[in-house]
């Protein structure tokens, strides 16, 4: 990067004379982990993290003049008074899972079958050899297809990980309820599924993943799913799955060909009903892209909504005292309330306001409908990645 002066956006220093100086209440620095360095209204306010600077000479989207970006934790940036400071990396055990990508995944799926083997042979240990065979190719053959999708990430492969991350869980716990024998391996098997499955659906795993079959400078950060699919049918579908790919192959391993074979057919037509129904809430996200940032959402879009950012787009923390809609209404067809697409998601939703109306088509039961509005709602699974990101991308945050 050429010489330049990089200064803090909230820097301590000579704040009378510091057009890019930012006065924020020491409420919204503490609750603002996205920057490392505060100046609030009773003093300054360190939180380690990113900490976001600006440069004289542009930022590395292209954008001429003062440009933003976040520097890494652990970097050196040079003070407005002379001097340098360096920002510590944190060492809390979220920031080191954080830091350390899809590695918590790829170790633990390695000493997987260390955890979990043991207990499911144990579980089926009663049954004849023929079942204990199934059992154990089927174990391992779903080990090498999660192993395949921690090692190359992609949507279609966080979707088979998601999908077979259960089952370390459920196959122990089965075989021990039918058998009636709970040995401590069994427990241990459980225990090591249940880690496995908690480091499989966090956030800091999924994120990497999506972005494994971005396109380019695209960078995806994924939708929290819809609150109506986390009550039932989210459920529904992997049992269809997790049914479907061992009852019939069990079934013919006890030599009950007649209902072996039709169950294995159509539970195959049902596994892969159910992994295409679980693979699209791998496909929900925003995406940033150089001239801006989409919503993509095949839940409440019936096309993506891209926000250039020469629109002067503005994102901010959603006001929950305030009304939404999915309808038109107002003047000259456009919605005077925001629209939601959040889908009943749950947690902090972001807002996304517009100073001119933006056409769109809403996905609303089963039909589509036009609208046009100012103001959407979306819920990011980590929306303050979502606004940091926004930020380096001079997009205005408020």
């Amino acid at each position: 990067m050429p010489e330049a002066w990089l200064t803090a956006r909230a820097s301590v220093a000579d704040k009378s004379n510091s057009p890019r100086h930012v006065r924020r209440s020491r409420r919204a620095c503490l609750d603002d982990l996205d920057e490392a360095v505060g100046e609030c209204d009773e003093g300054p306010v360190s939180v380690v993290g990113k900490i976001e600077i600006v440069s004289d000479v542009g930022d590395q989207h292209g954008n001429s003049g003062e440009g933003s970006r976040v520097g890494n934790v652990g970097s050196t940036l040079p003070r407005q008074n002379g001097g340098m400071t360096t920002v510590s990396p944190p060492t809390t055990l979220p920031a080191l899972i954080e830091r350390g990508g899809l590695w918590p995944i790829r170790i633990m799926w390695f000493v997987l079958p260390l955890l979990v083997g043991p207990g499911l042979l144990d579980a089926v240990a009663g049954r004849s050899d023929p079942v204990q065979n199934v059992v154990e190719f089927g174990a391992w053959a779903a080990w090498f297809i999660g192993l395949v999708s921690v090692m190359a990430p992609s949507t279609v492969t966080l979707t088979m990980l998601r999908t077979i991350a259960p089952a370390a869980v459920a196959a122990p716990l089965l075989g021990a309820v039918t058998s009636g024998d709970w040995p401590v391996s069994v427990l241990v098997a459980v225990l090591g599924g249940l880690v496995a499955n908690v480091v499989a659906f966090l956030p800091t795993t999924g994120e990497p993943m999506i972005n494994g079959s971005a396109y380019g400078a695209e960078k995806r950060m994924a939708l929290r799913p819809p609150a109506s699919v986390l009550i039932g049918p989210l459920y529904l579908a992997w049992f269809a799955v997790f049914a479907g790919v061992t009852t019939g192959p069990l079934l013919l391993a006890t030599k009950n060909w007649w209902l072996g074979v039709p169950l294995t057919v159509v539970g195959a037509l049902l596994a892969v009903a159910g992994v295409r129904s679980l693979h699209q809430l791998a496909r929900r996200w925003v995406v940033f892209v150089p001239v801006g940032f989409v919503i993509h959402d095949y839940w409440s879009l019936a096309e993506s909504l891209l926000v250039q950012r020469k629109t002067k787009p503005t994102l901010g923390p959603a006001r929950t005292d305030q009304a939404v809609t999915d309808g038109i209404e107002g003047d000259g067809g456009a919605t005077k309330a925001p629209v939601d697409l959040t889908a009943g998601a749950l947690g902090l939703a972001l807002s996304l306001r517009l100073p001119d109306p933006m056409p769109t088509a809403l996905r609303r039961k089963g039909q589509v409908e036009s609208t046009t509005a100012t103001e959407f709602w979306f819920s990011p699974t980590r929306p303050g990645r979502v606004l940091a990101e926004a930020r380096t991308r001079a997009i205005t945050i408020g």
